[in-house]
Parts: C-alpha cells; structure tokens; sequence
C-alpha cells in the first residue's frame, strides 16, 4: 500500500519537477591524474584577506603553484598557475590545455606522463628547478664554461 502511494507522489509531484542540470566544470580523464593542491591542515584555499572580510567573502583564493611544465615556455615574470598537482609525484600541473600556444606540442599533463624528459617527467626523482634557463642563457653559460 505504501508504495503505491510513494509511486503516486512521484509521478504527481516530482516528474513534472526539471531535471537538475549536473555541472561537468573541470571534470574530465585529466582531474583523474590530478588533485587540488592541499595545506598541511587539508585546506584547498587561502585564509581571507582584509579586503575578502570586509566585503564578507566566505572563501580566500584557492591555493596556487606555478605549472611546473609551463615553466619551460614561459619568463619567470609571466609563469602559469595552477591549483592542481599531480597525484603520483606531487607536482603542479595545469588542468587547462594550452596545446598549440608557444610552441607547445602536448598539453601540460600529457608532456609530464609521457616525455622522455629527465626533469619533467612523473615521478622524477630529480629535484625541480626554481625556474628554466632561457636558450640565450644557455648559451651565454656554456661560452662561460668554455673560457674558465
């Protein structure tokens, strides 16, 4: 008896209801490589700022790195970043596909899975540069090392 009735109230007064439309923001086969950069307290985001209290914010920024990939394709003064690391070794990788731009052939996560890289690639035991030396630097050192 009671199901008849639950089936009543559905099909009276929940299916003429829209359907809730599901938010596919970010979610794709690369969020499952990738993870949401963490605190040591499990904090996604960044404590307010003044200006975020006064204007009654109840979230501060997410908390960012710079991609550590786009590092090879930018000047340090325009570094990429990224909320996202990747969940085998840690390090920051962007959630976006920049392929084509700058001379890029792969996306962010695909050159960190799958290049043959030393420094670039997953689980690289390798420590992580603070920044990538320009060829014009490169350059520059090894004319240095040749004359001393």
């Amino acid at each position: 008896y009671n199901s008849v009735r639950l089936n009543r109230f559905f099909n009276t007064e929940l299916l003429p209801l829209r359907e809730a439309r599901v938010n596919m923001h970010n979610i794709n086969d690369n969020t499952c490589q990738l993870k949401c950069i963490i605190d040591c307290e499990g904090r996604t985001t960044k404590p307010l700022t003044k200006f975020q209290i006064e204007k009654r914010y109840t979230v501060g920024n997410p908390m960012t790195l710079n991609c550590f990939i786009c590092k090879k394709y930018e000047e340090p003064s325009k570094y990429i970043k990224t909320s996202w690391i990747c969940v085998a070794c840690g390090t920051p990788v962007c959630n976006i596909d920049r392929k084509g731009k700058k001379g890029r052939e792969r996306s962010c996560l695909d050159e960190h899975k799958h290049t043959n890289n030393e420094l670039l690639k997953c689980c690289s035991s390798i420590p992580r540069p603070a920044f990538f030396l320009t060829i014009k630097d490169c350059v520059e050192n090894s004319l240095l090392l040749r004359f001393t």
